[in-house]
């Protein structure tokens, strides 16, 4: 398969330099690849994606449901053959950005039986594109159990994972990363992918892809995982002006209070004492707002936080945050 030629418009910024476009592609913030693996077959393709398709869609959950819309059919199974899984990063990914490191996964759901997009933080979206490769396109179902490697240049290995099925979201990352000597990242499931529970979720560094069961599109495809690591950059159309962006953005968000302090500190508990303030906090999974509330500070039981190597801060306690996080994110603007 080879890449769709590209339009007179896909030249990019003339301020950019030629070096701070990667092959296949006129733009910055691209790596110019994106790879179909059939796990049927165990092969390799590029899939031809245009700096005009680049263009309307950006990357992520956008790029997913266009290459979706493109190849699944109106009976698809969610948990057959013939369900396509994308794992797509965004133009940002990777270029040390602030808040930037996410990535998108999206196919047919299994839970709800119409497409699903789950996207995830940590570390994997960065080491896909440091491997070259902005996207990939999974097709097919693999015969055993299977993990693919994604290497230097967009190179993809595909190894036997006989030995991690049955292993949890943690000792699974553990196995995959010490399976190769280069600084990578993981993508995989557990065992609830692997029975195939609609709501299974896939896992990278202490971060959840948790919505709509791609942990069980995984695992009816048996694919255990994904481990990306490579050396290459993001490049960059205009790089002076961007990290001076960045630096300005960076020291904006470290300033305010809940960027800078609450989130850091204790993950998505933050939100909660600024969604209750504005009585957004609702019960049971209800799209009714609560009538009855009790203070989030007396509603959680405090834990104490630790930072994980990989991924920041994890276990979230918010007491301490909701006493004063309420007061905080009303007085203040991103910006300010």
């Amino acid at each position: 398969m080879t890449a769709a030629p590209e339009s007179a418009s896909a030249a990019g910024d003339p301020r950019a330099s030629a070096a701070a476009r990667a092959p296949g592609t006129g733009l910055g913030g691209y790596m110019g690849r994106v790879l179909r693996v059939d796990l049927t077959t165990r092969t390799v393709a590029d899939y031809p994606w245009s700096d005009d398709e680049r263009r309307a869609t950006l990357g992520g959950k956008a790029m997913a449901a266009r290459i979706l819309l493109d190849t699944l059919a109106v009976s698809t199974d969610p948990l057959g053959a013939e369900n396509v899984v994308v794992v797509s990063t965004g133009p940002l990914t990777g270029t040390g950005a602030p808040s930037t490191a996410r990535f998108n996964v999206s196919a047919l759901s299994p839970l709800t039986g119409v497409v699903g997009s789950s996207n995830c933080g940590g570390s994997f979206g960065t080491y896909l594109k440091k491997a070259g490769v902005d996207a990939l396109v999974l097709v097919g179902t693999s015969a055993a159990p299977v993990w693919l490697e994604v290497a230097e240049g967009g190179k993809v290995a595909f190894h036997d994972a006989a030995g991690v099925w049955g292993l949890g979201t943690g000792a699974a990352q553990t196995v995959l990363r010490e399976a190769v000597e280069e600084r990578s990242a993981a993508l995989v499931i557990g065992p609830a992918g692997e029975s195939l529970v609609r709501y299974a979720c896939l896992a990278s560094d202490d971060r959840a892809a948790g919505r709509t069961g791609l942990g069980a599109v995984f695992g009816a495809k048996r694919l255990k995982g994904i481990l990306a690591h490579g050396s290459a950059r993001v490049p960059v159309a205009r790089p002076d002006e961007f990290k001076a962006h960045v630096r300005k953005w960076t020291r904006t968000i470290k300033a305010h209070p809940l960027t800078g302090g609450q989130l850091p500190e204790f993950g998505t508990g933050g939100f909660l004492p600024p969604a209750g303030s504005f009585r957004r906090c609702s019960r049971s999974g209800s799209s009714r707002r609560a009538t009855r509330r009790r203070p989030v500070s007396t509603a959680l039981r405090p834990r104490r936080a630790r930072r994980s190597p990989r991924a920041g801060w994890s276990g979230p306690t918010v007491a301490s945050a909701a006493r004063s996080g309420a007061a905080a994110w009303s007085s203040t603007r991103v910006g300010e």
